[in-house]
């Protein structure tokens, strides 16, 4: 489901994204709702570093109950936000909202200036269905390999 104009402060991130071959643009491009202008303008917002693609695909290949909605990075509400879809109530879900920082200790719970619109990223999730109301994202801050491994996951 596409998010409205001023509300696209997050993309949803497909499994195919563990194919080395995923384009971004290109996924842009074929979300409803998104003009070719628009897709255009949004590739930087929502571009990703190396480091950040093999954050998203460790996830996506290990842990297939996570739901991963890349941030705009202009909206300072985290990287990344990480939904636990496995249980089917949206209001027992639990919610991740990540900062990566290279070479940083884990932190939980503080993100700092670029998490202070984390609540407009859950106003959007809440909106589409994807959690309710009560749900609270923990703040996750760190490094890709120590949020990866709070988050269950160990990459190589």
């Amino acid at each position: 489901m596409p998010l409205p104009a001023p509300d696209r402060i997050l993309l949803h991130l497909p499994f195919r994204m563990v194919d080395e071959s995923f384009s971004l643009p290109l996924l842009l491009e074929e979300t409803p709702g998104i003009s070719s202008g628009e897709a255009y303008r949004l590739r930087e917002v929502f571009a990703m570093s190396r480091r950040e693609e093999q954050f998203v695909r460790a996830l996506l290949l290990k842990k297939r109950n996570l739901w991963i909605y890349r941030c705009h990075q202009q909206r300072y509400c985290g990287d990344f936000v990480v939904i636990d879809m496995s249980d089917p109530n949206p209001g027992n879900r639990s919610v991740y909202l990540i900062e990566l920082k290279a070479r940083a200790p884990l932190k939980i719970g503080s993100g700092g200036l670029q998490v202070r619109n984390a609540d407009k990223a859950m106003e959007v999730l809440r909106g589409l269905g994807r959690i309710d109301r009560n749900v609270r994202a923990a703040i996750l801050t760190g490094d890709k390999d120590a949020v990866l491994s709070r988050l269950g996951v160990e990459w190589v």
